[in-house]
């Protein structure tokens, strides 16, 4: 593709992301591929440019908007247009050669007037660390800040980096010699730091076309997610309750790490649940999990509940950069409400003795420690179980934000997706 043809496609391709963001859930990557398949002329130098450039700017979308907003509003070209160009001046380094990508053959982008001097403008923008507090709506900032106070800013910047690409290696499978294989089509490859099962890649592969995996057990899941599955405290011979199962990522993997468990998993959307058994682990009968589709009338007591709730998704926005965008105030006061009835219901289905798993991947405290603190205020049957041990034995690292019970793992510091964990024993 030329440049300018490819300026023209990650114009097009982000118009149609923003449209979805707004009209529809579906997500970038899924327009992408669409986009892949259609135009098979691309080459994979060009793929990578133009996903790598629609995440980076969904990343950095508030701040791009501000720049058009308060900088360059006396220009009327097309928004998706300046986002593109903007971007590539200001974060992709490419001052020089910007303008020769217009009218660069049939397929590009046309030549607007004066965009000599708008291209002029955005060079002269001085990208303080001020405008990154655009990085997200003002309303959001105020709840980081109100979170984490001096160190909001490192965090906040930390979520403008791509996401790692992990994998994990069920416990049926040898990490090591999963590696080995991996080595010969990503010379970069390492284990995770933390999480015992981990692979990282350093770049995208298509592990199904890999004959050598084909007898492997792997799953794509980022180290947060394997990290507070891990740190769950299952036991051998539960019963356990995935509340809010999804797809059933957490519940195939909370099977492999205990004994003679049974594992209800279940989820308030049914045809999310069933999309479980199109999983690598689910296909080759690596479970001990039963399926209930009757989220609203489970009435079953167990030892341990696993409550990964809806939330505002904030410690994935390095992935999923969309969510910071479809996010509103009021859809963020509605998923504290859904948050707390969770805990409610799951508390409930508890046995004496047993324990709730409260699990999030937001990076804000009214979803995370407020939620903990006010159950806990209104229920004094549950104590909290300090993480230290859990953390101490398994991840044989110290290295989170706090001395607290729980445990807040954060992009910047852990270099994974910002997952909460806490879990709450019934007494009585």
């Amino acid at each position: 593709m030329t440049p300018g043809a490819k300026l023209l496609s990650i114009s097009n391709i982000l118009k149609e992301v923003l449209d979805s963001i707004v009209c529809s859930n579906t997500p970038p990557d899924k327009i992408l591929i669409t986009w892949f398949r259609k135009n098979r002329y691309a080459g994979s130098k060009d793929r990578k440019e133009i996903s790598d450039s629609i995440y980076g700017m969904l990343r950095r979308y508030f701040i791009l908007n501000k720049i058009i907003i308060n900088k360059l509003s006396s220009y009327n070209y097309d928004k998706c247009v300046q986002l593109v160009i903007i971007y590539y001046i200001l974060f992709k380094d490419n001052q020089k050669k910007i303008i020769e990508y217009f009218d660069d053959g049939p397929y590009s982008l046309k030549k607007p007037d004066k965009i000599e001097s708008y291209i002029e403008d955005v060079k002269n923008i001085d990208i303080s660390q001020d405008l990154f507090n655009f990085s997200m709506p003002n309303w959001l900032y105020d709840e980081f800040l109100c979170s984490y106070r001096d160190k909001t800013k490192d965090i906040s910047d930390s979520l403008l980096h791509p996401s790692n690409i992990d994998l994990r290696v069920s416990r049926y499978s040898n990490r090591d010699e999963v590696l080995k294989k991996l080595l010969r089509y990503d010379p970069a490859a390492i284990k995770t730091p933390y999480s015992s099962l981990g692979i990282r890649l350093s770049k995208r592969i298509l592990l199904k076309n890999i004959i050598e995996l084909n007898n492997e057990f792997i799953e794509i899941q980022d180290e947060g997610s394997q990290l507070v599955t891990l740190l769950s405290g299952i036991k051998d011979n539960e019963l356990v309750i995935d509340l809010c199962a999804g797809v059933g990522g957490k519940s195939l993997f909370l099977a492999e790490l205990a004994k003679n468990v049974k594992i209800i998993a279940t989820d308030i959307d049914p045809e999310r649940l069933n999309k479980i058994k199109n999983r690598p682990s689910w296909k080759k009968n690596i479970h001990k999990i039963d399926l209930d589709y009757e989220y609203n009338n489970i009435d079953i007591k167990a030892d341990r509940v696993i409550c990964d709730v809806p939330c505002s998704g904030s410690g994935a926005w390095r992935r999923r950069p969309e969510e910071k965008i479809r996010l509103t105030k009021n859809k963020f006061k509605e998923l504290l409400v859904i948050q707390s009835n969770i805990i409610k219901k799951g508390a409930n289905l508890l046995k004496v003795g047993g324990e709730l798993v409260y699990i999030t991947c937001s990076l804000i405290k009214k979803e995370n420690y407020d939620q903990i603190e006010l159950f806990l205020k209104k229920n004094s049957l549950f104590e909290i179980v300090d993480l230290n041990y859990s953390w101490n034995n398994m991840i044989k690292s110290k290295v989170w934000m706090n001395d607290n019970s729980y445990i807040q793992l954060l992009p910047n510091i852990h270099n994974c997706d910002g997952f909460f964990i806490a879990r709450l024993r019934k007494n009585k």
